[in-house]
């Protein structure tokens, strides 16, 4: 045992049973508000579909790490300041790796961030090779959350559920996250446009 912070978290094994309507009661404007919009107005499914009050604790630590940072990847969009969208995964992605390669041992980051790889690289390399024109938006995200990322709190331990009812500038600040701040909501290059939450 190398990294008592991470034990602890694997060993306590939380994860939320929460459901897509329990963020209508938070304000605009705050996170869980914000998430409250995305699934109100974009159809977005924070369970997946899964009845949360039915789902135990996985056996396994690699399963329970994809079960956890299943629920907390779009409340990670608002904190590290990447938008709902493709481009707007860069940033979430190499935030969540920077972090990780930071607060974890390079062979565990390793197995933990391989999907990241793959998901985070696929982006940046469309982006230079089929959209151009996206490319310097691309590599702002890129830059951006490394920056966060390498100088945040471990991300793998935020513990969303307390900063709902929280600005996302609010949760930041009580969450460690440092850097942070919103990508422009809307780029546009001649035919192409990018909408921004």
């Amino acid at each position: 045992r190398v990294n008592p912070t991470f034990d602890a978290f694997m060993a306590e094994g939380f994860f939320s049973r929460f459901r897509n309507d329990d963020f209508d009661r938070y304000a605009p404007g705050t996170v869980g508000g914000i998430i409250g919009r995305q699934i109100r107005d974009f159809g977005f499914d924070l369970t997946l579909g899964v009845d949360m009050s039915k789902v135990e604790r996985p056996t396994t630590n690699f399963a329970y790490w994809k079960l956890r940072t299943g629920q907390t990847h779009d409340f990670e969009h608002i904190l590290v300041g990447g938008q709902f969208n493709s481009i707007g995964e860069i940033v979430v992605i190499f935030a969540k790796a920077s972090n990780t390669s930071i607060h974890i041992g390079p062979k565990l980051a390793q197995a933990l961030n391989a999907y990241l790889l793959f998901s985070g690289m696929r982006m940046v390399s469309r982006s230079l090779l089929h959209y151009p024109e996206t490319w310097p938006k691309a590599l702002e995200c890129l830059e951006h959350g490394l920056r966060v990322g390498r100088a945040s709190a471990p991300m793998y331990a935020y513990r969303y559920e307390d900063v709902f009812h929280l600005s996302p500038e609010e949760a930041r600040l009580k969450m460690g996250v440092r850097h942070a701040v919103e990508i422009d909501r809307q780029f546009s290059w001649g035919s192409i446009v990018l909408d921004f939450m």
